[in-house]
């Protein structure tokens, strides 16, 4: 089966893609995690993130819980079609189980922003923070660009306060950062606290 499933993706047949994988769950062809990682693997490697989706529930028909990789797999294929309910919900699932790795939390981060959801943002900023897991300041400038946007320029004060203690977690702040400060105040309208970040930058 994954001999004509591997064909069935280099051939770019879907149809025979669909076919392989009705007959696995029809009769019942016991499938593992390792499997079911390795056709996700090949449909990413294919951009295959529409086809993933639709697949899925063949894939896990057995009513086994899907490993870290295959909910990796699957957050990056909703986030890549815009399904954003079905990313969060194979990231409850990733973190129920693992640790996700920087580039999960960064995909997570990307459709929270899409989204305006400065909470869920800064929900999985803490989620890296309690899993000591590095952030740069890339990372940082993202959650606060995101809570910037959203009007909420004290979250963004706190960030960047979070940051200049230097806790181990964090790199420090870069002139984005402040500059994203700057920002959060002007457009909530606190123009005396963006004059006051423009002089602690001087």
């Amino acid at each position: 089966y994954n001999t004509m499933l591997q064909s069935s993706i280099k051939l770019n047949n879907r149809d025979k893609m669909a076919e392989v994988l009705t007959h696995l769950a029809k009769y019942k062809i016991p499938r593992n995690a390792s499997f079911c990682e390795g056709v996700l693997k090949q449909l990413a490697g294919a951009n295959w993130a529409k086809e993933a989706l639709h697949i899925y529930p063949l894939l896990t028909s057995d009513g086994f819980a899907p490993s870290a990789v295959m909910c990796s797999c699957m957050i990056c294929f909703a986030a890549d079609c815009g399904q954003h309910e079905t990313a969060k919900h194979f990231y409850s699932q990733l973190c129920s189980v693992a640790t996700p790795n920087l580039r999960t939390f960064m995909t997570m981060l990307k459709v929270h922003s899409k989204r305006g959801d400065w909470q869920a943002s800064l929900a999985v900023f803490r989620e890296m923070q309690a899993r000591n897991v590095k952030i740069d300041s890339h990372v940082l400038n993202m959650v606060m660009g995101i809570c910037a946007s959203a009007g909420m320029p004290h979250e963004v004060e706190q960030l960047l306060a979070e940051a200049e203690a230097g806790d181990s977690v964090f790199v420090l702040p870069d002139v984005v950062s402040y500059n994203t400060l700057v920002k959060a105040y002007g457009l909530s309208g606190h123009f005396p606290n963006a004059v006051e970040v423009l002089s602690r930058m001087r």
